[in-house]
């Protein structure tokens, strides 16, 4: 989750788009950051099998994006 948070940073706010500030992804990038976030924190107090639906998701998530 680590690794997809700092693809996230990246990709918005240090290599943007050309044409674009980062300023232009700041919602979009804090938004998915939170989620990343949230995830990261709900995985290490859940149980095993919130735990792999959490990972499968933030899998799925990474590796299409």
């Amino acid at each position: 989750m680590g690794l997809v948070g700092l693809h996230v940073v990246d990709d918005s706010f240090v290599h943007p788009e050309p044409g674009t500030t980062a300023l232009d992804h700041l919602p979009g990038g804090l938004i998915v950051l939170g989620a990343v976030g949230a995830a990261a924190v709900g995985y290490r107090r859940s149980r095993a099998g919130l735990r792999a639906a959490i990972a499968l998701a933030v899998g799925l998530l990474a590796a299409t994006g």
